[in-house]
Formats: structure tokens, C-alpha cells, sequence
């Protein structure tokens, strides 16, 4: 397997709410991009009123809500599926970072919204890292490939149980 050693520099955002993780994980790719600090109410004004309306009443953001909030912010997704690590190499470099949908909590279609911003190690699921900003403590960590895959896995199991359209859960420039 080939070594993987992507990381980007992106400042971590905390959500300001219990249900702003998509707007704060929307604000540090538009950061990123742009080059500087934007806010989550920014990029909330930046995709539109219904979008405001949803910040600033705490509410979250549905799945098939995704790929039209990524639409009007500039940004492109990526149909339904689960990646190899390299995979996820190869959108970082294309893209820049991540804006990543995972089912974090038991029970329930809740999604989390996080942001991967690098995979480094020797490209196999359990001995590569994934590097995560996750809004709802604006910090940094790593998880394994493997363990970061089990968490996409999640809401596209939950959803094809409840006999749902799969969404999608990777957002990115370009």
C-alpha cells in the first residue's frame, strides 16, 4: 500500500448551538477558501433566508437539504458512498477539506457534521489516520480509517432501513 500524508490547515469553528454543526462546518471550508474567518450566521446569510431562518432557530440541517446548501455556497458533493482511504486522499487534494455526514449518536437519523481535513498512514483502514475537526467542541482529533467508516456507514444503514433516499454525505469546493 502506498503512504498517505495529506493535512490542510483549517481553523477549527465550535457551533455555537446543539444543531449548527452544518453551518460551523460549512464556515471552516468557506474560511479555508477564502482565507479568512467566517462565522456561522455568515455562511448561513451566504446560502440564502431559509437557511438564516434555520441557524438562528437552532435547527439542523435534513438530508435533502445537503446538496442544495452545498449548491449555494459554491460547492459540489459527492453521491452516496463510503471511500477507501486514498479515496479520501485524492478529494483532499482536489477539493480541499471535507464537510463530512456521520451518524455519531445511537438511535434516530441525527447526522453529525464534521470535517476531514487529512488522512495520513500506509493507506489500509486500520492504520490510517483521519484527521477530524468536529464543531461540537471546535477541536482536532484522529480516528482510525476504519472506525471514521463505521460512522458513515451509520446513516446510510439508517436510512435504508427506514426505506429512505440515501443522501449525500461528503461537500466540498470545486
Amino acid at each position: 500500500m502506498a503512504t498517505l500524508n495529506t493535512m490542510l490547515d483549517v481553523k477549527p469553528i465550535k457551533q455555537t448551538t446543539d444543531w449548527s454543526c452544518w453551518a460551523a462546518a460549512a464556515a471552516m471550508l468557506v474560511s479555508w477558501k477564502k482565507g479568512r474567518a467566517y462565522s456561522e450566521l455568515e455562511v448561513a446569510t451566504m446560502a440564502g433566508p431559509q437557511y438564516v431562518s434555520l441557524f438562528k432557530n437552532a435547527t439542523g440541517l435534513s438530508g435533502p437539504q445537503f446538496a442544495d446548501f452545498a449548491s449555494r455556497l459554491g460547492m459540489g458533493v459527492e453521491a452516496p458512498q463510503n471511500f477507501t482511504p486514498q479515496g479520501y486522499e485524492s478529494l483532499l487534494k482536489k477539493h480541499g477539506p471535507l464537510w463530512i455526514a456521520a451518524g455519531l449518536d445511537a438511535g434516530g437519523l441525527r447526522r453529525h457534521i464534521r470535517v476531514l481535513r487529512g488522512v495520513v498512514g500506509d493507506g489500509t483502514f486500520d492504520n490510517t489516520k483521519a484527521y477530524i475537526l468536529d464543531p461540537a467542541d471546535g477541536k482536532d482529533y484522529q480516528s482510525t480509517m476504519t472506525q471514521f467508516a463505521k460512522e458513515l456507514e451509520v446513516i446510510a444503514r439508517q436510512e435504508i432501513d427506514a426505506d429512505q433516499d440515501l443522501y449525500t454525505q461528503v461537500i466540498h469546493y470545486g
